[in-house]
């Protein structure tokens, strides 16, 4: 009996090894994330709007898009949003720290590819195993082009 709780507690040990994995993979993603809107909105703050408009919403009929010129014009006042053409920001380059994010990352993914020949449902842990390995490619080609 003693030999099946041991293997029941092992199981409960991986499984919670392997949910702190998720959870930092998952931290070190949302930190890249905001590295890269804080880099967009930087961008958006030094240009000018192109256009106003008076909703987002591209269905509705009463929607009033104006070019920023006429944006003080009579009967303009309801369009209050702007717009803007993509920034053309140049770029500088990942951070040391967003270089690390990525490293950790390609290390997590490789471990946890390794980790699939081990799993009993092979179909499945080859499947998750060539998952892994994609997003380490992707990882490795976005470090290579930005560093």
């Amino acid at each position: 009996m003693s030999d099946s709780y041991d293997d029941y507690e092992m199981k409960i040990q991986l499984a919670e090894h392997e949910w702190e994995m998720v959870k930092t993979e998952h931290d070190r993603a949302v930190e890249l994330g905001k590295a890269y809107e804080r880099g967009w909105n930087a961008a958006l703050a030094q240009q000018e709007p192109v256009a106003w408009a008076s909703s987002l919403d591209f269905d509705d009929d009463d929607q009033e898009i104006i070019p920023a010129k006429d944006k003080s014009k009579l009967g303009t006042s309801n369009c209050g949003i702007p717009l803007y053409t993509a920034p053309s920001k140049q770029w500088v380059g990942l951070t040391e720290r967003e270089v690390e994010l990525i490293d950790e990352m390609i290390e997590t993914q490789l471990l946890h590819a390794e980790r699939c020949d081990h799993i009993t449902n092979s179909t499945m842990a080859q499947k998750q195993k060539a998952w892994d390995l994609e997003r380490v490619e992707l990882l490795r080609k976005l470090k290579e082009k930005n560093t």
